[in-house]
């Protein structure tokens, strides 16, 4: 085919669509008897007739809904296309906006600042922290990592790793107060909550004390670190993230070795129209390679 047959497909299109050469025009911003030799053009290089008329429009002939059908998945083809090469146009990373929780900033999303530094130097970093949700309605963050949450369809979420929580106490507490043998006399030990909202980020990792008849939640903080020195103190029990205890912790106690561990799935959402593949690729795999979670 011609280029100059394409502006004849496309009136061909339209037309079919609204079988009309009227709205067709009207749509393409053109005249009706533009359409109409457009589409007879066409059915002159074809040998074809497309359309009959009809007393209240045009209808299409056999040959015309075939022609159609195939016209329709050649131009699907081509924006799907089109829109493959949009991801890989490089578009100016000058800034990079991330959000993420107080924990994960802390104790891992902060190492891949350097890294990303290393190849972006003139790249201005924001990080900001929160643990309680913020809507990425707005879409005032390129990226965002943290449990899945609701988002524009701008965004595009993969998933990055597991987070494990584990029930953990100081060995002086333990001497102090007993050593549970199982949840059950978990309501005879001071509990250490993470949030009493459903509305904060990792919430649900209290969802682990579940088995515990009277939760006895006398003391709930929503600050990571809090919680952890808390049971450093022999304050309480707490569920903290396994692989960090193992890491920075580890004279605290892991409390029922042989349970399977509270896992909290982590996801990493980008705005496509900020970051091109090149970029996102490059700051998911840096992620893996810094993270403290075993995936």
């Amino acid at each position: 085919m011609k280029i100059n047959d394409l502006n004849k497909l496309i009136y061909f299109k339209e037309a079919a669509q609204s079988l009309s050469y009227t709205k067709a025009a009207f749509k393409l911003s053109t005249t009706p008897s533009s359409v109409q030799r457009g589409v007879k053009g066409l059915e002159e290089n074809l040998g074809h007739k497309l359309f009959i008329r009809k007393s209240k429009g045009l209808a299409l002939t056999p040959e015309g809904k075939m022609y159609f059908d195939r016209v329709l998945k050649a131009i699907k083809e081509l924006n799907l296309a089109e829109k493959e090469l949009a991801s890989k146009k490089i578009l100016p990373f000058n800034k990079l906006d991330i959000l993420t929780t107080l924990g994960l900033a802390a104790d891992w999303v902060f190492k891949i600042i350097p890294k990303i530094q290393e190849n972006h130097s003139q790249l201005k970093i924001s990080i900001c922290t929160s643990n309680l949700e913020i809507s990425l309605d707005a879409e005032e963050f390129d990226i965002y990592i943290g449990p899945k949450t609701e988002t524009s369809s701008s965004y595009i979420s993969k998933f990055i790793t597991n987070v494990d929580f584990k029930l953990y106490a100081s060995k002086n507490y333990l001497e102090k107060n007993g050593y549970p043998k199982n949840k059950s006399e978990l309501e005879n030990h001071q509990i250490i909550s993470f949030s009493n909202s459903n509305q904060t980020y990792f919430s649900d990792t209290n969802n682990i004390f579940n088995d515990v008849e009277n939760n006895n939640f006398m003391l709930t903080t929503d600050f990571y670190l809090v919680e952890r020195k808390l049971v450093q103190s022999d304050v309480g029990i707490a569920s903290i993230a396994k692989d960090i205890v193992e890491s920075d912790y580890t004279d605290l106690i892991d409390l029922f070795p042989l349970e399977q561990p509270l896992s909290v799935p982590i996801y990493f959402y980008y705005l496509t129209r900020n970051l091109n593949e090149g970029i996102v690729n490059e700051i998911y795999n840096t992620l893996l390679q810094v993270s403290p979670y075993r995936r």
